[in-house]
């Protein structure tokens, strides 16, 4: 009995310790857990904010490319915008070249056609006269040998 009466006493103080600040009572006293919850709440609390500030500054990021973007779609739109403008006015210019080569197309077959009456109406020797003339002409204008004969 005398020996279960030394490890019974020692067992003894161990847990009162443990309850107190008695003997052996830095092992696991409560202001030892509070210390230590406190330590702990305090990390957490730190790496909450460093967390936070990390998400603050990828949400800062993120906003940052976002305006980005949109400046740069909205410089797109404008581009493609006037890139359509100047397609239409092209357009538009070719529509009235075209219109304006049929008018200068019509009105010329209409001088033609005058013309061509008129040399229908004159006598064959004026129109000889004529034809002699402008092959007169030609040999100062585009170095034709006015010497050839007429057809």
């Amino acid at each position: 009995m005398k020996k279960l009466i030394v490890p019974a006493l020692l067992a003894c103080l161990s847990l009162g310790g443990c309850a107190s600040t008695g003997f052996l009572g830095f092992i696991a006293t409560t202001d030892y857990v509070d210390r230590k919850l406190a330590a702990e709440e305090e990390n957490a609390a730190a790496e909450r904010q460093a967390l936070k500030a990390e998400a603050e500054r990828a949400a800062k990021e993120a906003q940052e490319q976002a305006a980005r973007a949109e400046e740069a779609a909205g410089e797109a739109a404008d581009q493609a915008a006037q890139a359509e403008e100047k397609a239409d006015n092209a357009v538009t210019q070719a529509a009235d070249a075209r219109q304006t080569v049929a008018e200068i197309s019509d009105e010329t077959k209409a001088v033609l056609e005058k013309l061509e009456q008129r040399l229908a109406s004159l006598p064959e020797e004026t129109l000889r006269t004529l034809v002699e003339i402008i092959q007169a002409s030609l040999p100062e204008e585009e170095g034709v040998d006015a010497s050839a004969p007429a057809n």
